[in-house]
C-alpha cells in the first residue's frame, strides 16, 4: 500500500476525521467520511491507511484485525467502531520512545521492567528482520500488519521511522501481553465539537495561527505546538491509563525546556488568542459540512447503513471462518 501523499486529501478533512475519532463524535466522523467520498474522493487506500494510523496510535489491541480493512468500507466500519471505544496511546508512548532512542535521545525509565521493554523494541528497530521473526512466530498476522503501516517487508522501506516504531511497539505488546481484552464501549461525548482544534500544525491555517500567537505572547514555538497537541489535538475521549505515552509526553516536553506539569500554565492563555485566530476557519469548515449534509443527507444515511450491513455479514460469517474484530 502506498502512503498517502498530503495533496491527495483536503488537510482540513483529514485533521477532523482524526480529532472526530479521537473524541469520540460518531455521528461527525460518519459525516467526513461522506462527504470525502462525495467531495473529493480520495485514494483508494486513505481510508485504510487512516484506520492503521488509529489503530497503531490510539487502539492498539485492534492492529491485527487490520488485514480485514482492506477495503474502504470496511475501513471506514473500523473507524467508526474505534471512535466508540476507550482509546489507549501504550503503543504510540512506547514506539516513540523507542524511536527517540534510535536517534541517540536519552530516555528515562522508571524501573527493569521498563527498561528492558524499551531496550526490546529499540533492538526491534535496529533489526527488524529478527523482530519479525519472532512476532510471526507468535501466531501473529505481522505481514498483513505491517502492510497498513505502508511496510511490506523486512527490512522497511516504506512509511515514515516513527510510524514504523509505533506499528512495532503494537505488534510487540500484542505479543507480550496475551489475551488483552480489547477496550469496551465509551459513552457518547457531552461536549460539540471544537471545530477550531482541526487547524493544527499540520494545516496552513493552524501553521500561521500558532506563529503568530506564538510570537504576541512570546512563547517559544515548539512549546505553543506541543501544548496544542497535548490539550487539544491529541486529546482523547474516554481514554485508558497509559504510563508509556505519559512517559513520552514527559519526555518531549524536558527536550522542550517545559515541564509537563507547568504545560498548563503557558496553554491556558494561549488557548484563548489560537481559539479566536481559528474561530473564523473553524466556521466555515463547520458550515460547508452542515450545508452539504443538508443536501446530502442520504449519503450519510447510506454510509451508516452500509457500515451496519458490513457488520451484520460478518455475524453470519460461519464458526469455522476467521471473524474480523472478534
Amino acid at each position: 500500500m502506498a502512503p498517502e501523499h498530503p495533496q491527495d486529501v483536503d488537510e482540513r478533512l483529514r485533521s477532523l476525521l482524526q480529532k472526530a475519532l479521537r473524541r469520540g463524535h460518531v455521528e461527525l466522523l460518519l459525516t467526513v467520511c461522506a462527504f470525502l467520498e462525495d467531495y473529493k474522493p480520495p485514494p483508494s487506500s486513505f481510508f485504510s491507511a487512516q484506520a492503521a494510523r488509529a489503530a497503531f496510535y490510539e487502539c492498539w489491541p485492534l492492529a491485527t484485525r487490520l488485514p480485514f480493512a482492506r477495503r474502504p468500507i470496511a475501513a471506514i466500519a473500523l473507524l467508526v467502531h474505534m471512535a466508540g471505544l476507550h482509546k489507549t496511546r501504550e503503543a504510540a508512548g512506547l514506539g516513540l520512545l523507542a524511536d527517540a532512542v534510535r536517534r541517540g535521545e536519552p530516555v528515562t525509565v522508571q524501573d527493569e521492567k521498563e527498561g528492558e521493554d524499551l531496550r526490546r523494541m529499540t533492538q526491534a528497530l535496529e533489526n527488524p528482520e529478527d523482530f519479525i521473526a519472532w512476532i510471526s512466530a507468535r501466531g501473529l498476522a505481522v505481514q498483513d500488519a505491517l502492510r497498513y503501516a505502508g511496510i511490506r517487508r523486512p527490512p522497511p522501506s516504506r512509511g515514515r521511522p516513527h510510524d514504523r516504531a509505533v506499528a512495532f511497539a503494537a505488534l510487540y505488546l500484542l505479543a507480550a501481553r496475551p489475551g488483552s481484552a480489547l477496550p469496551a464501549p465509551a459513552p457518547p461525548p457531552e461536549e460539540a465539537f471544537p471545530f477550531w482544534v482541526a487547524f493544527d500544525r499540520h494545516t496552513a491555517a493552524g501553521r500561521l495561527a500558532l506563529r503568530d500567537v506564538a510570537r504576541d505572547l512570546k512563547i517559544p514555538p515548539a512549546q505553543l505546538s506541543w501544548c496544542f497537541a497535548l490539550f487539544e489535538g491529541l486529546r482523547l475521549q474516554a481514554e485508558i491509563p497509559s504510563p508509556w505515552w505519559h512517559r513520552y509526553c514527559r519526555n518531549r516536553f524536558d527536550r522542550i525546556g517545559l515541564p509537563l506539569e507547568e504545560a498548563h500554565l503557558l496553554w491556558e492563555p494561549a488557548k484563548i488568542q489560537l481559539r479566536e485566530a481559528l474561530a473564523a476557519e473553524g466556521r466555515t469548515l463547520q458550515s460547508e459540512l452542515y450545508r452539504w449534509r443538508l443536501e446530502h443527507g442520504e449519503r450519510v444515511e447510506n454510509l451508516r447503513s452500509a457500515v451496519a450491513a458490513f457488520w451484520k455479514r460478518l455475524e453470519e460469517i460461519p464458526k469455522g471462518q476467521r471473524p474480523l474484530f472478534g
